[in-house]
């Protein structure tokens, strides 16, 4: 069936706000198959899913794996969910996308109260590698022990990663 764009976006606003969470989420998953800058505009919107955690998770991994750098600054906000799930995909969703502007925020979330978090953060810097090396060198003058062991692990693991590609 040919839909216009209109009546697509159309479709997906309904789907994306339906009160049912399994039509938001097969929306979500519809919206990663499609690709493209129009489903990566609905992936932002769910993002920011108001009711339903499930969604705002899902499509920040929708949004990694698509890798479209417009979603950069939204997922850096996803960060900041109140949900821990939501900013464990929302950096690793950022490491795989790998765009040097999300490494001052995924640097803060290495203090993340929850470990989940810290590890993603983590595991983005290594992903995007030397352009993270001077905020991670910074972090280990920190006075906060784990913050600046955490910078370490980072910077090691940035390293090795280095030494392999050679």
């Amino acid at each position: 069936m040919n839909t216009s764009a209109d009546e697509s976006g159309s479709h997906y606003d309904k789907e994306l706000s339906h009160m049912d969470p399994d039509v938001r989420w097969i929306a979500v998953t519809d919206l990663e198959e499609q690709g493209g800058p129009e489903a990566v505009r609905y992936l932002i919107k769910a993002l920011g899913d108001p009711e339903f955690i499930s969604i705002r998770w899902r499509a920040a991994i929708a949004l990694g794996d698509l890798g479209d750098r417009t979603a950069v600054e939204p997922l850096i906000t996803a960060l900041g969910d109140k949900n821990d799930h939501v900013r464990e995909e929302a950096a690793d969703a950022l490491g795989r996308i790998g765009d040097p502007v999300a490494v001052p925020a995924l640097i803060l979330s290495l203090k993340d109260p929850q470990r989940g978090v810290r590890l993603r953060a983590l595991s983005a810097l290594v992903r995007i590698g030397d352009p993270a090396k001077p905020s991670l060198e910074k972090a280990l003058g920190s006075v906060e022990e784990a913050f600046a062991r955490s910078a370490r692990e980072a910077l090691d693991d940035i390293r090795k990663k280095d030494t392999r590609a050679r």
